[in-house]
């Protein structure tokens, strides 16, 4: 996705409106699947493993997360969405 996204931007606007004046439109959709399944190949192998950790599930939702950023951030959509209603 981290792969596909910036390839999408980029390349996607001009590439599509080219398939679609010459080969299909859908073939926009393909030709994104196969570079997508490209760089997921890429990815698998040149990714480095994980070291199996056993770490304590709730000491990381408690310590890893930053809670109060996620509620300022809740807060400031929500009273954002109220002022355009």
């Amino acid at each position: 996705m981290g792969g596909g996204q910036p390839v999408g931007f980029s390349i996607g606007l001009v590439l599509g409106g080219v398939f679609a004046e010459t080969i299909g439109w859908r073939w926009a959709f393909h030709i994104s699947a196969i570079i997508n399944s490209a760089v997921f190949g890429i990815a698998i192998f040149g990714l480095p493993k994980v070291q199996d950790q056993k770490a304590d599930v709730w000491s990381r939702v408690k310590n890893d997360i930053d809670w109060i950023g996620i509620v300022i951030g809740s807060a400031s959509t929500a009273l954002l969405s109220y002022c355009f209603r």
